[in-house]
């Protein structure tokens, strides 16, 4: 399937018509999956509320908490450095379904737009890994910074 296939039915999503990009925004995770047009609202609320007016919902990011909380009880043991850890964010699939549709239609579909995450966040991540491994005795005791 063709990221365009994948778009025609988002009607009055713009963002959802145009290709892949990056964009700026803010992602908001929790312990608990949720799905749906009314959590996706819950959810731009949510972030609305807590940055003051000044976020903007972009994604969810429901992985990510269980990936840093397994980082954190690593760092408690000295096995990570949790100023080197990098999390990089790519979507995947959506918070909710297509247009006239019930949540449960697409609940749990990873499948959307999964090789198209993996392959950003390979491009993202990739000369950030290369960059430290070329230079190890540069960054063996500080952290890269953003260039």
């Amino acid at each position: 399937m063709t990221s365009v296939s994948r778009t025609r039915g988002w009607i009055g999503y713009p963002q959802a018509q145009n290709p892949p990009s990056v964009i700026l925004g803010d992602t908001l995770g929790s312990v608990r999956y949720w799905h749906g047009a009314m959590r996706t609202k819950w959810a731009e609320d949510w972030v609305t509320l807590w940055t003051r007016g000044q976020g903007r919902f972009a994604m969810s990011n429901m992985e990510s908490q269980a990936d840093m909380e397994t980082m954190y009880v690593l760092a408690q043991q000295g096995l990570v450095d949790l100023d080197r850890v990098m999390v990089l964010r790519t979507a995947s699939n959506y918070t909710e379904p297509l247009p006239g549709n019930s949540p449960t239609t697409s609940v749990g579909d990873e499948g959307p737009g999964q090789n198209e995450a993996f392959e950003s966040n390979y491009r993202a991540g990739a000369p950030v890994v290369h960059e430290i491994l070329a230079h190890w005795d540069e960054y063996k005791l500080r952290t890269p910074e953003a260039k």
